[in-house]
Formats: structure tokens, sequence, C-alpha cells
């Protein structure tokens, strides 16, 4: 069961997900519209979407390399005008919804007690590598498909209410409101900054630099003694997970140093670390600079990558020009 995992679907996953949709068991309650399907194609084409308000993203399962499943995910937002009351009521307060739908398309896999871990595993995959703050998570069974409603209680969904669509191929028809709720990034974490230095911070500034050693580890902390020098911490409950370190010079900073323990690295931390800091250290343009290894964080981070030649090997100087809210 450890090895799910996820994939938006492209061009080569059509033919599959279109013999799925016509399986008996997967027509029976899911839209078999040709509207959704025409919206399957264009969000596999890259074309423009029409189904609902055409933010859908769709997305096939596998264990190990065998493709097994099929998901959709679209957020939900208080003024879109299908929403009922009740959905409206259910709106996360503090990140973002995401509604779902599911179904296992390969007949191989149905009844081996794969769809509930599934879809634990695809909600957490959904908020550690695509959206930490979508934290509220709707799926929506037909009131007469109790099977489902059980396998989606075993994933940790819990049924609110009934409501009746307004909208889509399902207009009419009753359908269970199902909610899991998780721990967004922010309600997991805590972000502060470190006025002293920690037992564990070594370990984390060991991660930053390349070739560590006892003496270059030491010389590090020692830095930050000077002033205009700044660490702030990640923690997880009481466990310090991530690290930052900044030299600032009025409302500019440089990166020094940045890390975050493996366990609970693609959780999207640093960026967080990142965004905390500028907020902190009221900082208008921040600073890096990294080898090829950590350029692709930074682009994902939204900074501007400058390639130059260092002493050994291309380096690359990466700004961030903050002109918003950093959150």
């Amino acid at each position: 069961m450890t090895n799910i995992h996820f994939e938006k679907a492209t061009l080569s996953h059509k033919d599959l997900i279109f013999e799925w949709l016509e399986e008996p068991h997967m027509k029976e309650f899911w839209d078999n519209s040709q509207e959704h399907k025409d919206d399957i194609l264009n969000f596999m084409n890259g074309q423009k979407q029409h189904y609902f308000y055409g933010t859908t993203t769709y997305w096939v399962g596998f264990l190990d390399d065998q493709s097994f499943c099929f998901l959709l995910t679209d957020e939900l937002l208080a003024d879109q005008d299908d929403l009922t009351d009740l959905l409206r009521a259910y709106l996360s307060k503090t990140g973002k919804t995401i509604s779902l739908d599911f179904g296992i398309g390969n007949k191989i896999f149905l009844g081996k007690g794969l769809a509930a871990p599934t879809l634990q595993k695809f909600v957490e995959f959904y908020n550690a590598r695509i959206d930490p703050q979508a934290d509220t998570f709707f799926i929506d069974p037909n009131e007469n498909n109790p099977r489902a409603k059980h396998v989606y209680e075993k994933a940790g969904f819990k049924v609110v209410d009934k409501y009746i669509a307004k909208k889509g191929y399902f207009i009419g028809d009753e359908s269970l409101l199902m909610i899991k709720k998780i721990d967004s990034l922010k309600n997991a974490f805590k972000f502060v900054p470190l006025s002293t230095q920690p037992s564990e911070l070594s370990e984390l500034v060991k991660l930053a630099i390349g070739s560590p050693t006892l003496e270059k580890v030491q010389k590090i902390l020692e830095s930050y003694d000077e002033p205009n020098h700044h660490l702030l911490g990640c923690y997880n409950e009481d466990k310090l997970v991530g690290v930052i370190g900044l030299q600032v010079d009025g409302n500019h900073g440089i990166i020094k140093h940045i890390a975050v323990l493996e366990t609970y690295q693609k959780r999207r931390i640093g960026k967080a670390l990142i965004r905390e800091a500028i907020t902190y250290l009221k900082i208008k343009t921040c600073e890096a600079e990294t080898d090829e290894e950590g350029k692709g964080f930074y682009e994902k981070c939204d900074f501007t990558i400058t390639p130059f030649k260092g002493p050994y090997c291309q380096r690359f100087k990466c700004i961030l020009k903050v002109t918003t809210n950093p959150h």
C-alpha cells in the first residue's frame, strides 16, 4: 500500500481513462456526459475547459507502476452560484476547500481494500505537494451508494448532511456531503525566530552546507551571533524541522542557509520559511546564491534566476522582489 502515487492525467492516459469510464461500475455513479468527457480531453490537451467553472484537474493513481484509479479535484469558492447553502457553510475558514471525485477504474484492483488508503494518500499528497493551504476536502457519494460512504468513512471523511445538486449531470439527485479536514501548513507547524540556538540546529546546518565538519558548523553558528544576522526555525510540535538564516541590511535580506529535515521535505516548508522570514524581518528584496541542485527550489519560490561562473562550477544568483504580501 505504500507505493501508491499520483500523476496529472495526460494524453498518454486517454485510452485508459475512457475505457474505465465505460465500465458498468464506473458508469453507475460517475458523470458520463459528453460535456465531462470533452473537458477531460481539453485538460489533457492543455486547452480551455468549460465543465462547471473550467478549473477541474484530473489525476491517475498508480500502485507501483500499475495505473488503477481516476480522480478529479476542483477548488470550491464561496461566490460560485451552484453551491448550496450547506456546501457554502462548510467551506474552509482557514484555507482552501477542494472537491474530490474518485473511482477505481481497473477492475483487477476492485475488492482489494485499496480505495480508503488511496484517498488518504491523495489528500496527503495534495496538501503536501499541490497546495498546503488545502485543508478541507469534500466528497459527495450518491445517497444510494452505501459502499462508497463506507469507504470514505474509512478514509477519514465524515457525513455532515445531505443535499440536492443544483447543476450538472446529477442535478436533482440527493447526495451525502462528506468532509475531511486536515492540518494546514500553518496549523501543523509554527515558525519562530531563534533567539537561542537549540541543540538540534547543528544537524540542520549540516544539511545546508557542503562537506560539513564540526569546525565549519560551529563557525556558521557563531556567525549568527553577529549583528544583523537572524535565524528562524520551523517546529512541528516541539521538534525543530527546518531553519533559515539570513543577513539583513535595511530591507534587503541575503539567505545564507536554509534546510529542512529529510523526513519533512516536499511539504513546502522551505518556501514557508522564506515567506515567514520576509514578513518577520520586513524584507523588500531577498537574495540567495545556489548551485544547479538548488536552482529549482528557488524557481518554485518565484525568485529570478541568473547564472554566473563560480570558481569551481556554474552558480546561480536568485533574487526575489516583494511587491505584495507574501502570504
